[in-house]
Order: C-alpha cells, then sequence, then structure tokens
C-alpha cells in the first residue's frame, strides 16, 4: 500500500492532441516501470472510488482550464522517464533554498500539473488514507486529460508505489532539445525504448508543449 504522506512529499482544450499523447501514455505505462503486479482496477476493493474521484478532479480543473489537460500527459512523461512512473518528480527539496529535488531540475521548466495531484490526493486520503500512490494519481489523471480532450477512455494497470529518491540529477536523463541523436537513442534505450519509440514520444511530447504554449 502506498504511504499516507501527501504527493509534495518532503526528501532526499487541445482536440488534436488525444490521438498521439495516446500513444505516448500507451508506451510510457510499460517504460521502466518496477513495482511488480500491477493491474487494472488495483484499487476496487482498497479505495472503490478512486478512479472516479481522480477522474472528477481533472474534469474540473480542464473546465477551468483547458490547458492543464496536456500539462497533466507532460507531467506523467516526465516522471516517468526518469525514475519510471514512481511520483518522484512530486517530491520537493528541504527548504531553506536548497534545490537538490528532481522537480528543481531545469529540464522540468514550465512543468504544470502538480497542484491537481495534491487536490486528488487530499480527496482520497479523506476517503481511504493510505491507499492509493501519487505516482497512479499521476498515470490517471494523464489517462483521464487523454479522453477529456477528445480521445478514448481506456484502462491503465494501477498499483505503484511512491519513490522515496528524488535528486537533482536524476532528471539529466531527460531528452534535451540539444541532445544529438546518439544521446538520444542512449536515453529511451535506458528506459527500455527503440528507436520507433523514440520518434513517437519525442514528437508527442513536442506536440503537447506546443499546445500549452499556443
Amino acid at each position: 500500500m502506498a504511504g499516507t504522506t501527501r504527493c509534495s512529499i518532503r526528501g532526499s482544450n487541445a482536440p488534436g492532441l488525444a490521438l498521439p499523447c495516446l500513444l505516448l501514455l500507451l508506451l510510457l505505462a510499460g517504460a521502466g516501470v518496477s513495482n511488480g503486479q500491477l493491474q487494472v482496477g488495483f484499487y476496487s476493493k482498497s479505495c472503490p472510488d478512486a478512479e472516479s474521484t481522480v477522474a472528477s478532479v481533472v474534469r474540473q480543473s480542464g473546465s477551468a482550464d483547458p490547458t492543464i489537460l496536456p500539462a497533466l500527459i507532460r507531467l506523467q512523461f516526465h516522471d516517468c522517464f526518469v525514475r519510471g512512473c514512481d511520483g518522484s518528480v512530486l517530491i520537493k527539496g528541504g527548504g531553506n533554498n536548497n534545490n537538490n529535488a528532481e522537480v528543481d531540475n531545469g529540464k522540468h521548466q514550465g512543468l504544470r500539473g502538480l497542484e491537481i495531484i495534491e487536490g486528488a490526493k487530499t480527496q482520497l486520503e479523506a476517503q481511504c488514507p493510505g491507499v492509493v500512490s501519487c505516482a497512479d494519481i499521476v498515470v490517471l489523471a494523464a489517462r483521464d486529460a487523454v479522453a477529456f480532450t477528445g480521445g478514448p477512455s481506456f484502462d491503465v494497470p494501477t498499483g505503484r508505489l511512491d519513490g522515496k529518491v528524488s535528486n537533482l540529477r536524476d532528471a539529466d536523463a531527460l531528452p534535451d532539445v540539444h541532445d544529438g541523436i546518439d544521446a538520444l537513442r542512449s536515453k529511451f534505450r535506458a528506459n527500455g525504448l527503440d528507436e520507433k519509440d523514440l520518434v513517437l514520444l519525442t514528437g508527442t511530447h513536442a506536440a503537447c508543449i506546443s499546445c500549452l504554449s499556443s
């Protein structure tokens, strides 16, 4: 089960976006995940309203600001690419200008949607304390963002554990606009992704950023 911590742990409308972002989510769903027995409906008994609660928060947020939907998809990309969908991007530094957490890396510049994950976590803690991981909330929120941009609804496996480690330099693993093809191949290979995945994911990530800036 997940811990009882909030998502901000202290520690060491885009109609053309739906299809490419669906491809991104499906690819990332299997990239770097090492939590073992993930399954669809993992919370069906321990927290039956978990997925509908996340969907409600995402829907309300998207109604108020449609640009938050592609932002949630980008958030999953950043979280999954670094340490394998463990919510480590949500971990904050220790204060006193100690900006050594993963999220403080410049490659996360402009990342949005963390407050949406936090809001969903707050509601879920009231319903089922210590059950639903922040890592799963990130994945569910991204899935719902695809649906609310006109894409299909689909199942995603859940049961991820929240990471406890967040280091500034970990985010160096993210692709960079200045990376050459060999560097990109190496970074994607480290996540078990091939060159076809590289083309699909980098193109989709660019589409998400373009939508956010338009």
